[in-house]
């Protein structure tokens, strides 16, 4: 009889360590995939932060670029502005030479004095390359009306 109960209580051992060591390894295999879980997030986690960062710099880099867009922009606009007057003042300076009694004036014969101003603005005024103003209608000398061209003088404003 002693044989059988132990037979049975050895079985019952058996039985006992192989779901003992079933349950630590359920438990093992657990810990590992919490671990590889806990890894995954770390690397999602590392991911976002990496791309918050990307996104930050990219409009950092966007709002720089409209910036320096601006920035150009109002440049070219003063530039403009400058132009604008400079034209602006070539013109004064043409007007008053033609409307003074300068040795520079040429009376074409016509009579008409009031026209001629009017007049030589309608057929230009100008800037060569050379730096010369050209000069139209009765403000130009014999020689150019004569042949028909356009007048270049130097205002002496450059």
């Amino acid at each position: 009889m002693s044989t059988q109960p132990n037979s049975k209580t050895g079985k019952l051992h058996a039985r006992l360590a192989e779901l003992q060591q079933k349950r630590q390894q359920e438990e093992e295999e657990k810990r590992q995939a919490e671990e590889q879980l806990r890894k995954e997030a770390e690397i999602e986690a590392e991911l976002l932060r990496q791309i918050a960062a990307e996104e930050e710099q990219e409009r950092q880099e966007a709002k720089a670029a409209e910036q320096e867009r601006v920035v150009e922009e109002i440049r070219k606009l003063e530039e403009e502005e400058h132009l604008r007057w400079e034209v602006e003042h070539r013109a004064e300076v043409v007007h008053q030479v033609q409307a003074s009694e300068s040795p520079m004036r040429v009376d074409d014969g016509s009579g008409d004095d009031g026209d001629a101003e009017e007049e030589a603005e309608k057929k230009g005024k100008g800037k060569e390359k050379d730096g010369l103003d050209i000069i139209g209608g009765s403000g130009r000398c014999k020689a150019c009306r004569k042949e028909e061209t356009a007048g270049k003088i130097n205002l002496g404003g450059d």
